[in-house]
């Protein structure tokens, strides 16, 4: 889920509302969204969260309150927006809104001082997205070929090999290749620090090791490259096609990205017997995001 990592926005907050089992759920609500602004929950989480519980706001009567609401008309609700709103709601909806709402009554219930939460044995609907693509081992060889023949071809280049290999050992998203810094990467203890600018996300921050032979690739690109302090300074769309350049000259039919690479170093590790909350911790999800994740990575182990 979207904000599986943000478990914290639902604790009761330090200065307790003023809310009780006779407060209306539209006030719930309302002070529910106002922690979420103040906790600075990302605008992406907050509009969903909004969306969400205000659907059930709209849809029960305009002055219940907490302790008449049962797990009884909180199935009504949702039976009706799947069925009967006249509204088109897939699959991926209705998981996130039941999620939604039992993210909001597991706030309330202890700070209204409510005896159970209502929303505790509303049935989740399990919404599985199709196994993502990975890498096979004679995959990954031939690409590690494919960016030797680039980095060593009349018009060499190192980055496609030095971008493959760093996420076959790191298993890195994206966005944190995009944020590496050259402060981040320490070649004497072989140690690489994952960062994050903004608050809410360092708990996903980290430290990884990292090989000497990749030290030695990157010693080669900085002499080349002379990075400033960013370690690439190309957009995250050209990160993305250079290292898909790796499977092009590999002669691949699958499109080798990011995603890809992160869930083929999950499986490598977990195929010859790395802990798998030494995994978790490598990929930085928390324990919550780990249960699918890591069903996940032994489906794909089954597979490949």
């Amino acid at each position: 889920m979207f904000f599986a990592d943000q478990l914290s926005l639902f604790d009761p907050p330090t200065e307790s509302p003023a809310l009780d089992p006779s407060a209306s759920l539209k006030t719930a609500v309302a002070t529910w969204i106002d922690h979420l602004r103040r906790k600075d929950t990302s605008k992406h989480t907050l509009q969903a969260f909004t969306l969400d519980v205000k659907l059930l706001v709209e849809y029960v009567e305009p002055n219940l309150t907490l302790n008449q609401i049962t797990t009884a008309r909180l199935n009504q609700f949702l039976n009706w927006m799947r069925t009967e709103r006249g509204v088109p709601c897939s699959d991926k909806t209705y998981g996130r809104r039941v999620t939604s709402v039992k993210a909001f009554f597991r706030w309330v219930t202890p700070v209204a001082g409510l005896r159970l939460d209502p929303a505790e044995a509303v049935l989740q609907l399990s919404v599985r997205s199709p196994l993502p693509e990975m890498l096979t081992d004679d995959d990954v060889e031939k690409c590690l070929n494919a960016g030797e023949i680039i980095r060593r071809s009349e018009k060499p280049d190192i980055r496609p090999l030095l971008i493959f290999k760093l996420l076959l050992e790191t298993a890195m998203k994206k966005v944190e290749v995009a944020n590496l810094k050259l402060e981040h990467i320490h070649q004497e203890d072989g140690i690489l620090e994952v960062r994050y600018p903004k608050k809410k996300d360092w708990p996903k921050e980290r430290k990884l090791k990292i090989s000497r032979e990749w030290l030695e690739l990157f010693s080669e690109y900085r002499a080349e490259y002379a990075p400033k302090e960013a370690v690439f300074k190309w957009s995250t769309r050209n990160l993305e096609f250079l290292l898909g350049d790796t499977g092009r000259a590999a002669g691949l039919e699958k499109n080798v990205s990011f995603d890809m690479m992160r869930w083929t170093s999950a499986v490598r590790d977990y195929k010859t017997k790395v802990d798998p909350d030494a995994i978790r911790r490598k990929m930085g999800l928390s324990t919550i995001q780990w249960r699918e994740t890591f069903d996940r990575i032994k489906k794909l182990t089954e597979r490949y």
